[in-house]
């Protein structure tokens, strides 16, 4: 099994606007038998400096939420259009939207609450061009190299 140094960066873009960063806190392997059900479960926080907005907020995604963005930001990357959207599971608590234009430009925006409990949010939107997106694929690859290691297998279902 391989151990990975927590917080792990699953990815992180810095723009003439501000800091992203979504970061992985915990990884919560699991028997043998519950690896071949369902993989890795993992915690995720996100950090957000942008025009003067700061927050460190926990963000109630899953592995395979993740690892469903990841797929559809490389699908947008190699196409130059369309969206990625990364969810939580209940798609009520974390949206991050990575959005395409034809033209080579993306705007990266997004709403995380504090928790379930409360109304408490924060909304956030920067843009870039796509350029900055290929470190965050790169990013993401080796996290689940990193944790397909872990698991034993390469599948990541939500």
């Amino acid at each position: 099994m391989s151990k990975m140094e927590l917080p792990y960066n699953a990815f992180e873009i810095c723009t003439s606007e501000g800091n992203l960063k979504l970061l992985m806190t915990a990884v919560y392997e699991g028997s043998p038998e519950s690896l071949k059900r369902g993989g890795v479960n993992a915690d995720f926080r996100i950090e957000i400096d942008i025009n003067g907005i700061t927050a460190d907020l926990k963000c109630y995604i899953s592995v395979g939420n993740l690892y469903s963005f990841y797929n559809d930001l490389l699908k947008c990357y190699e196409n130059l259009r369309g969206e990625a959207v990364l969810k939580d599971y209940s798609e009520k608590l974390t949206i991050i939207v990575f959005a395409f234009s034809i033209t080579g430009g993306c705007e990266i925006y997004g709403c995380v609450h504090s928790d379930s409990y409360s109304k408490n949010k924060v909304e956030f939107g920067l843009e870039c061009d796509q350029t900055y997106i290929l470190p965050i694929l790169y990013s993401l690859k080796r996290l689940f190299d990193e944790l397909a290691k872990i698991q034993g297998y390469y599948d990541f279902p939500y």
